[in-house]
């Protein structure tokens, strides 16, 4: 959003209810559990649990849709951080 109120998303997100999430490093070691409060096909809006410095790239798991996604921040501001989407990598 801009300071003039307008969206800059590429695509309309929908709230996910607070959805869980888990992030993970590029070799599977967890780094921390946070919400998903909203989501598009290539995008998402996170809460981080706890502080955490997140690498550029990581894996986000979606515990609502049971999906793995390979994924890079977009923007940080505390423990809201916006990630997009770039590869799925698996259900489970």
């Amino acid at each position: 959003m801009t300071a003039d109120g307008r969206d800059l998303r590429s695509e309309p997100r929908a709230r996910t209810r607070l959805r869980s999430a888990k992030l993970f490093d590029q070799r599977n070691k967890f780094l921390v559990e946070c919400s998903i409060f909203d989501r598009s096909n290539h995008g998402a809006r996170l809460k981080l649990f706890a502080v955490t410095v997140l690498p550029a790239r990581f894996r986000l798991y979606d515990e609502g849709c049971k999906q793995l996604f390979d994924a890079q921040i977009a923007w940080a501001r505390g423990q809201d951080v916006g990630v997009r989407l770039l590869l799925p990598i698996g259900s489970f």
